[in-house]
Parts: C-alpha cells; sequence; structure tokens
C-alpha cells in the first residue's frame, strides 16, 4: 500500500508530466498565438496614435500616408510562447494562480510591446535614418530583457517561489530519493 507521500509524490510527477507535454503540444500551435494577439496589438498601436492621423487595414496601419506593416515578428508570438513556458514549467503554483500568472504576463507584455511598436513607428515618421539601427537592437536586445523583467514582476507580485525548470527537477529528485 502507498503511503500518503507517495500517492502525493505520484500526483505531482502526473502533473509535471502534464504541463511538459502541454508545452511541446502548444508548441505547435504557435501562429494561434499571432492570430490571438494581432488585433489587440493593432488596436493599441492605433489608440496610442490618435493624435495622428491613421487608419488599420489588416495587418497594417496607415499612419500619416505611411503604410506600416505589422508582421508576425512584431506581435512576437514567440514571447507570448516563452511567457507559456515560463509559466509551465514552474513547480508548485495552483491551475487559478498559474493562470492569473499566465494572464497578467501576456497583459504586460501585450501591453508592452504595443508601446514598442509606436515608438518605433514614430522613430520612422520623425527620422526614418536610425530606424533601423534601432529597430534591430529594441528587437534583439530589449525583448529578451522585457520577457525577462516581465516575468519577474509578475512572480513577485503573485508571490510565486519556485523557478522554472529547477524547481520541477529538484522535486523529481527528492521524490526519487523518498522512493528508495
Amino acid at each position: 500500500m502507498k503511503t500518503k507521500d507517495e500517492k502525493y509524490c505520484n500526483k505531482e510527477l502526473y502533473s509535471i508530466f502534464i504541463r511538459y507535454i502541454s508545452l511541446f503540444v502548444l508548441a505547435f500551435f504557435i501562429s494561434f498565438l499571432d492570430r490571438l494577439f494581432l488585433m489587440p496589438t493593432l488596436f493599441i498601436v492605433r489608440f496610442l496614435l490618435l493624435p495622428l492621423p491613421s487608419e488599420l487595414y489588416a495587418r497594417s496601419i496607415i499612419v500619416l500616408s505611411v503604410p506600416i506593416e505589422i508582421i508576425r515578428a512584431c506581435v512576437a508570438p514567440s514571447a507570448f510562447y516563452f511567457l507559456l513556458a515560463l509559466n509551465l514549467t514552474t513547480f508548485g503554483i495552483s491551475i487559478k494562480r498559474r493562470l492569473l500568472c499566465l494572464l497578467l504576463s501576456w497583459f504586460l507584455f501585450l501591453l508592452a510591446n504595443s508601446i514598442r511598436i509606436y515608438g518605433l513607428i514614430m522613430v520612422l515618421l520623425l527620422n526614418f535614418n536610425y530606424f533601423d539601427i534601432i529597430h534591430y537592437i529594441i528587437w534583439h536586445f530589449f525583448s529578451a530583457v522585457l520577457v525577462f523583467f516581465i516575468w519577474v514582476f509578475t512572480i513577485n507580485t503573485l508571490h510565486i517561489k519556485n523557478y522554472p525548470v529547477v524547481s520541477d527537477f529538484i522535486y523529481i529528485k527528492n521524490c526519487l530519493k523518498k522512493s528508495r
């Protein structure tokens, strides 16, 4: 007969397995994140551009007669997926708190990403010469740092003490020790 600790350990190991399998399966649907966050991104950017004459057309915003296409990389579905991965690979979070953490981190990234796009549009409109270099720096450096800070802010706000992957690994290691 299994002890209470063994039953709890098995239940948590099953939870870890489900979370990582879910993460693997969801990787095949990353384009869904692009579609999910495209329209909110466009609407927030359009709202920020309200003082200027602008229009929305499919994936484009026309500002002062300058068409700007918002491509998949602009929406950053991989950043949303990375926030999902950080969420799903963190041990010891209830489903309710996990969902709250995911929604908060996605919301914060959506706002920050929309402000980033707005800022780049303003650079494009004000001084086209520096657009490429500013865009490159922001895309390659700022986005990764932004995801990191959003994750840190989210886990601190929700008082989550565990670390992605590491906490799962430590828990599995401890379960294996107990089973011997």
